[in-house]
């Protein structure tokens, strides 16, 4: 983060590995900040180059509720009779 707290982010040395975007597996993570600080997990929904050299990016607060039953078995599926409606 620039030292003067204006909310940028620079990576100045090459990614350790090769990002997968086609949709194939899930994406990349990087997560940046302030070390002595707690952080929030997000989900980007939106990048939009605004010049060379800046971005906006659009995120939600990744609730870790939301994946509580992952590895839950899915419902039996039952039939339900709909009764035949007269009019």
């Amino acid at each position: 983060m620039a030292n003067n707290d204006s909310n940028e982010v620079v990576i100045d040395a090459n990614l350790d590995f090769t990002p997968v975007l086609d949709g194939s597996i899930e994406p990349p993570y990087y997560m940046f900040g302030i070390t002595t600080r707690w952080y929030n997990g997000v989900l980007l929904k939106d990048i939009k180059p605004s010049s060379t050299s800046q971005v906006s990016v659009t995120a939600e607060l990744d609730d870790e509720r939301v994946y509580l039953d992952d590895d839950s078995p899915a419902p039996i599926t039952t039939s339900i009779t709909i009764p035949d409606i007269c009019f």
